[in-house]
């Protein structure tokens, strides 16, 4: 009958229908879908000359999220806003600024781009280009950004060349040229023209393609870049990443738990090896001072500064303020946040000291022959009692000659000037009467820390040598830095090179170690990151390349570490 015909063609119709839907999305079942997005064609092609179009096209090669594709396709120079038209895994992309005449446009997809089905990230970041006249611009710099997280960090390209100033800022101006980190943390920017360049790589949090200090983490490389003909292709351009602390310690407010302590309350930890100069002083509102005896940081709460007054008046209003305090960032505390009030306590100090904290574990055992003990306090205490009583000695009773630093009122840091002997017992004695506070109360107990250096039989070393490419290394310093990553938790061992560049790391623990070395100064260790406003290049630097088995009485030599220094970098 009629009625069934038309029942027959309707589920037909509706099988048809399914069929096409179904199309549409990627098969159910089998094996988990791993592989990234891939690029399969682009219009116009990589390398097009005389090209006229306010459009271009891209087509992958699977579904693809299309938010993550529009956030993450950037035209270098800029051609204003960009309209996007999807037809299945296509996209075309229009703009109505006109192009520039005789121009290299390059076209960029980031490592955020990812697929619909597993969220896959497209492997390593995409270009082509395309020109508006007969010739393309065919240079490029290459490099690695080195971090934990090394994936989808952005790289702003500066064109200085024709900038009066010869500068940029980062935080106020998008670049000129751009590309993304891949899974390994290298990059590549392609069809650069000639001129003078500024590199820097940038986490960018907020997708704003601007440097925001103390949100984004940055890589600040080592010089411009200069393209000419004879440097048209630079390698090894090399970033590690940092935050910049632009916002200087604080003080948060004050307060008194007894009659001769003031709790100072910071907005962060500060810099200790900087605290002896550190000037605290206390006046009440009559004007008259209350002397500040000594002070130092809570070993527990590293964000406290506990200051030791004379007496205090109960009920009495004081101001105290701060200076010469830095952060950890080399940041001083400003003058208009260094100020609190606190009003006087009438409570005895009371309290017997104690050691509250050390580095080193009592019976701890597998000690390094040249360890640095820290050895903290509940209270200030008169320090010359435990220079002159505390004992260093090994197991046969003999006296280990050390060094005895204060670090503040409350830590102090004892350090064998020699090598102590592998598989011995060490001990850190100081008597009762030896610790007493500033205010004169002394403990109960003294105490004794027992360790165990480690045997020699489960040391190794390593050494090598680090080279800088294109120089001699005359007159330069290196520092090595070995840090050891399996087992947990994580060891760095740090030594300078000689003169000639040679290394050697002793009595370190086996496990997988990483190496890294760099260019520093006679007067500082530290790793020299940059900044990029105002501009001073980080310090060249190099990673090397495979991680380094240490087994015990197997030694590691002959390691070769080279500084890339590429040419057409200008320091």
């Amino acid at each position: 009958s009629l009625t069934r015909y038309s029942q027959r063609a309707l589920l037909s119709l509706l099988g048809i229908m399914m069929v096409g839907c179904a199309g549409q999305y990627p098969p159910s079942g089998g094996p988990v879908d791993t592989s990234p997005p891939t690029i399969v064609s682009t219009t116009p092609k990589n390398d097009a000359i005389n090209v006229t179009t306010k459009s271009i096209s891209i087509t992958f090669n699977k579904y693809v999220d299309r938010r993550s594709v529009e956030e993450s396709i950037f035209i270098s120079p800029p051609v204003g806003s960009l309209e996007f038209d999807w037809s299945g895994k296509e996209v075309t992309i229009s703009w109505t600024k006109p192009l520039r005449q005789n121009t290299t446009y390059v076209v960029t997809l980031g490592t955020d781009i990812v697929d619909t089905r597993n969220r896959n990230r497209l492997a390593q970041a995409y270009s082509f280009a395309f020109s508006t006249g007969e010739q393309i611009d065919q240079a490029s710099v290459m490099g690695k950004v080195y971090d934990v997280k090394p994936a989808g960090v952005m790289i702003f390209c500066y064109d200085l060349t024709s900038r009066v100033d010869k500068t940029c800022n980062p935080i106020t101006e998008p670049p000129d040229f751009i590309s993304q980190t891949g899974n390994d943390g290298s990059f590549k920017l392609s069809n650069l023209p000639t001129g003078v360049f500024r590199i820097f790589a940038v986490r960018d949090e907020y997708r704003n393609l601007r440097y925001d200090p103390g949100i984004d983490d940055i890589g600040v490389p080592p010089g411009d870049v200069q393209i000419d003909s004879a440097t048209e292709h630079i390698a090894n351009l090399n970033f590690l990443l940092t935050k910049e602390d632009t916002i200087p310690p604080r003080l948060l407010l004050a307060s008194a738990f007894d009659n001769q302590h003031v709790e100072l309350r910071m907005s962060e930890g500060v810099d200790t090896a900087h605290l002896a100069q550190a000037r605290i002083t206390i006046g009440d509102s009559s004007g008259t001072s209350l002397p500040v005896i000594s002070w130092f940081v809570n070993p527990v709460h590293p964000t406290s500064i506990i200051a030791i007054t004379a007496p205090q008046r109960e009920g009495m209003e004081y101001k105290v303020t701060l200076d010469s305090i830095w952060d950890r960032s080399g940041l001083r505390i400003s003058s208009s946040v260094r100020t609190a009030m606190f009003t006087g306590n009438g409570k005895p100090d009371t309290l017997r000291p104690y050691l509250s904290w050390s580095n080193l574990s009592d019976s701890a055992r597998g000690v390094l022959p040249h360890p640095t003990v820290l050895l903290s306090f509940s209270n200030a205490i008169e320090q010359h009692l435990v220079n002159d009583s505390l004992r260093f000695t090994d197991s046969l009773g003999a006296v280990v000659p050390h060094r005895i630093r204060w670090i503040d009122g409350a830590t102090v840091d004892v350090s064998p000037t020699q090598m102590l002997t592998p598989n011995m017992r060490y001990s850190i004695t100081l008597p009762a009467d030896a610790l007493r506070t500033k205010t004169g109360i002394s403990a109960n107990n003294g105490f004794t820390r027992t360790f165990f250096t480690a045997p020699a039989s489960s040391l190794s070393y390593l050494s090598g040598l680090v080279q800088e490419q294109g120089k001699d290394g005359q007159g330069s310093r290196f520092i090595v830095e070995a840090t050891r990553i399996e087992p947990v938790p994580p060891l760095t061992f740090t030594t300078a090179a000689s003169e000639t560049g040679a290394f050697r790391i002793v009595d370190i623990p086996e496990g997988r170690y990483v190496l890294r070395a760099y260019r520093t100064s006679a007067k500082s260790t530290h790793y020299a990151y940059g900044t990029a406003v105002p501009f001073q290049p980080a310090a060249p630097f190099a990673v090397f390349s495979d991680t380094i088995r240490v087994r015990a009485r197997w030694p590691v030599e002959g390691i070769i570490i080279t500084i890339p220094f590429p040419h057409g970098i200008i320091p």
